[in-house]
């Protein structure tokens, strides 16, 4: 694979072209802004009840996914779980 600098598209992509460390802090750091607590707040102030939240096969190996794939994603399915569930009760 060459990196050259461009937009890299896709987990794979990102994962082969920063290698672990630097894939697991741009990966870590997309997840804890990508979709909040308060985004859930929100969708649910305007009657919105449904989101989709992609995810990869890789997932149902977290912590330790196959390479080059990085650790993490399942932590922020479940904030994403307890936040829809936040707003359900409050």
């Amino acid at each position: 694979m060459t990196f050259d600098g461009g937009p890299l598209k896709g987990e794979y992509q990102l994962c082969n072209g920063h290698g672990p460390q630097k894939a697991k802090q741009v990966l870590t750091e997309h997840r804890n802004s990508y979709i909040t607590r308060e985004d859930f707040r929100y969708l649910s102030k305007h009657g919105i009840n449904t989101v989709r939240i992609p995810v990869g096969w890789w997932i149902t190996k977290d912590p330790h996914p196959p390479a080059p794939y990085v650790g993490g994603g399942l932590a922020a399915l479940d904030n994403a779980f307890r936040w829809a569930q936040w707003v359900t009760v409050s």
